[in-house]
Formats: C-alpha cells, sequence, structure tokens
C-alpha cells in the first residue's frame, strides 16, 4: 500500500523502503507541458510571488517517472510541506541547507 495515498497501487516494495521526494514543478503557461506530475502521489498548489503559484509534487516511487518538468527551484517557506514525509533537493541554498540523510533512513 502506497503510504501517501493510502492505495494499493502496485508499488513496489523497494520503493516503499525509499523516502518519498517532493519536485517543484512551474505552473506558467511559458512553461506548459508539464511532463509527469499526473504520476505524483500528492500535489501542493503554492504561491510562488505576485499571482503565479508552483506545484509541489510528492513522489513515492520516483523510478517509474520518465519524464518531469518544467522543474524550478525551492522557496524556503515551500520545504514546511513535505518536511515530515519527503527528502527534497533544491537549487537553492537557502531553501533547504545541505542535509545527511538520517540514520533511520540508511537502513
Amino acid at each position: 500500500m502506497n503510504p501517501l495515498t493510502g492505495l494499493c497501487d502496485g508499488i513496489s516494495d523497494q520503493a516503499l523502503t525509499r523516502r518519498p521526494i517532493a519536485v517543484m514543478v512551474n505552473n506558467i503557461i511559458a512553461s506548459l507541458p508539464q511532463w509527469g506530475i499526473s504520476q505524483a502521489d500528492i500535489i501542493y498548489e503554492m504561491l510562488a510571488e505576485g499571482r503565479i503559484t508552483r506545484f509541489l509534487a510528492l513522489f513515492q516511487d520516483y523510478s517509474k517517472i520518465d519524464k518531469l518538468a518544467s522543474i524550478r527551484s525551492a522557496r524556503p517557506y515551500y520545504m514546511d510541506m513535505p518536511k515530515a514525509t519527503a527528502r527534497y533537493t533544491s537549487t537553492s541554498a537557502a531553501a533547504f541547507p545541505p542535509t545527511r540523510p538520517s540514520p533511520a533512513a540508511r537502513t
């Protein structure tokens, strides 16, 4: 059973042992088409600036994603949303400083 959705969606045992990832995806007309977000287990739409939003897509089994675009950097305040469930990466050092996996994640 997928821990993010609660659905029996054929997720592999190997994917269940990994922590999910969070990816910021652009949500403006110039960035269309958006690739891969339909495969996300959870999607949050979040305000970036002005009236522009971005999607925060959470994936438990990211190994099946063929293509994911248009990826954007995260804002520091975006990281509050997936903190409890996801390992995340960012091109913005201000969004979240580099970390090492917790001891539990290494097993």
